[in-house]
């Protein structure tokens, strides 16, 4: 398992995996094959002369060790290119070299200040170039020629647009749920104080019979007033 893989979050994804152009390796390819030559030479000369191994035997050791070289050239880049991790995930971009030891260069999308692209002539027509990254806390992080890199300079700032959508998201949910919480409790507090304000049974007994007890000293009061008028008159 990568480096990567084991170093994701539950909630991470990967979004890109660089890769290397293939004139990264075109010299390492031609040591090898410039280590080989003299080797394939001395094989074929003694297919066709007929010479024996022993007339020729400094010549293959010479050749054996050129053809050694080239391979250990070439087995050094690959496996620099089996243990090289160039990954945009959705929190944050990592630079990993190194089999036994590890060297990681790793920063958050949020702090990175500056993607810059670097591409030759060559560079254009063959389709790689550098990528520079700046960012808090990690300086400069410059990669190697990679594939396609206008891709993945958009790529990383695709992320990093993503990144920040989702945290201005959060933070309207976040000053959403104070509110919506101070609207149930004072909906609930209405609810309470309704229910507090209606009166009981007993309540609306006793507030009838007031209003009965009224009418009958609503009417004695209008006899006496009546009582008194006619008294008046006679007098």
């Amino acid at each position: 398992m990568s480096y990567v893989s084991q170093t994701l979050a539950s909630d991470e994804a990967i979004t890109l995996r660089a890769r290397f152009n293939w004139t990264y390796s075109f010299w390492h390819v031609f040591f090898f094959i410039l280590g080989f030559a003299p080797l394939a030479v001395f094989i074929w000369g003694q297919t066709t002369t007929g010479q024996s191994f022993s007339e020729l035997a400094i010549g293959y050791y010479v050749s054996g060790f050129s053809a050694l070289i080239g391979c250990l050239i070439l087995l050094s880049h690959l496996v620099e290119l089996w243990t090289t991790e160039i990954v945009v995930t959705t929190y944050r971009f990592i630079y990993k070299t190194g089999l036994v030891s590890r060297d990681t260069k790793e920063v958050s999308l949020n702090n990175i200040e500056e993607v810059n692209l670097h591409q030759s002539v060559w560079g254009r027509i063959f389709g790689y170039g550098k990528i520079i990254l700046r960012g808090t806390g990690v300086g400069v992080i410059e990669l190697p020629n990679i594939d396609n890199p206008i891709d993945v300079r958009r790529t990383i700032e695709d992320a990093r647009s993503q990144r920040r959508q989702n945290e201005r998201r959060s933070m309207s949910n976040q000053q959403a749920e104070p509110t919506a919480a101070a609207l149930a409790a004072t909906a609930s507090g209405v609810e309470t104080q309704a229910l507090q304000s209606e009166p009981t049974d007993e309540e609306q007994a006793a507030l009838r019979e007031r209003q009965r007890s009224a009418g009958v000293f609503d009417v004695l009061k209008e006899a006496v007033t009546k009582d008194k008028a006619a008294k008046r008159g006679q007098k």
